[in-house]
């Protein structure tokens, strides 16, 4: 286990990566400024609430962080940018995800 000093420089080197890659779809011309901003500050609430939760943010951010990265990346970069085109993507996704999370539920009551 690492000393307090360490559990609290450890999300500011994730923040710092993240950011790199944010600001790169940012210069790119893949997200606007605004929300660009808005990742960011997603960013540090997510450390934040690993923080208070004692929960590491590498953890935080693979079961939570890195998919809805993932999924963003997904939507701006089939778009092209298109405000429109990401609205309509990101409303298909999210029918496909609750259709998904059905299905598990369903799958998952079969075996207790």
């Amino acid at each position: 286990m690492g000393s307090r000093r360490e559990s609290s420089v450890l999300p500011f080197f994730a923040i710092v990566g993240w950011t790199a890659t944010l600001l790169g779809l940012f210069t790119k011309g893949y997200v606007s400024g605004q929300t660009t901003s808005i990742a960011l500050l997603g960013l540090v609430v997510l450390a934040a609430i690993a923080s208070k939760l004692r929960m590491s943010m590498a953890r935080a951010a693979l079961t939570v962080g890195l998919p809805c990265v993932g999924i963003a990346t997904l939507v701006i970069r089939e778009s092209a940018g298109d405000p429109q085109v990401m609205a309509v993507l990101a409303g298909s996704l999210a029918a496909l995800f609750m259709a998904l999370f059905g299905l598990y539920i369903i799958v998952r009551s079969w075996f207790g």
